[in-house]
Parts: structure tokens; C-alpha cells; sequence
């Protein structure tokens, strides 16, 4: 969670985590009037439950979209526990582990 709210707040995008987990960022960010869909873009933040820890959840930044429909993303804590990582998700993971994303791209500066 942390390293995607350093990553907004380095754009000057000011989000409160308030003890959020990973599988609810998206959502706050919806309530601050974030577009949230499945469909992800450059610099939008990802949000999903299917981790190992659901009730907590993971939350990554899109770096790049790539044009099968799969996505890189940069994180921390995912695969490389305690450290910074990358790594390519397909198409058809995003759709079956119900990734959303929330649209900060506009605001990146």
C-alpha cells in the first residue's frame, strides 16, 4: 500500500490511507472521484483480493499496457517480499481475479 500512495503523492495526488488495505485502494480512490473500471491504463493504480491474503488483498501501479491486454506493473511486497518488483500479468488474469483500477493517470504531473 505504501509504495503505490508514495507514487501518488510524489504527483501530488493527496490520498489518506487511514489503515487501507491493498484490496481497497481503488475503491477510496473512487470515492475521491477516481474513475474505477476494469480497464487499466498507464499510471493507474490496481487493486485486487486474489493474493494470498484476500481479506488484506494487493495494490500495484500500471507502468506500461501492452497490446494483448496484458499489463506490467511496478509494486512492492508482491513476489519479492520487502522489496521493489515488476512483473507482467495477462489479459486473463486480470479478468478472473476481478482487478480494478482507478483512473489517477489525469492527475500524474
Amino acid at each position: 500500500v505504501y509504495f503505490v500512495l508514495f507514487r501518488l503523492a510524489k504527483h501530488g495526488i493527496k490520498y489518506n490511507a487511514g489503515g487501507a488495505n491493498g484490496k481497497d485502494i481503488a475503491r477510496k480512490l473512487g470515492t475521491m472521484g477516481y474513475t474505477v473500471n476494469t480497464k487499466p491504463a498507464v499510471n493507474s493504480v490496481m487493486s485486487t483480493s486474489a493474493t494470498s491474503h484476500p481479506s488484506l488483498g494487493h495494490t500495484a501501479m500500471v507502468s506500461k499496457v501492452n497490446s494483448d491486454g496484458s499489463i506490467v506493473v511496478e509494486e512492492y511486497n508482491f513476489a519479492n517480499p520487502l522489496h521493489y518488483g515488476q512483473r507482467l500479468i495477462s489479459a486473463a488474469k486480470i479478468k478472473a481475479d476481478g482487478m480494478t483500477f482507478a483512473h489517477t493517470e489525469s492527475a500524474y504531473k
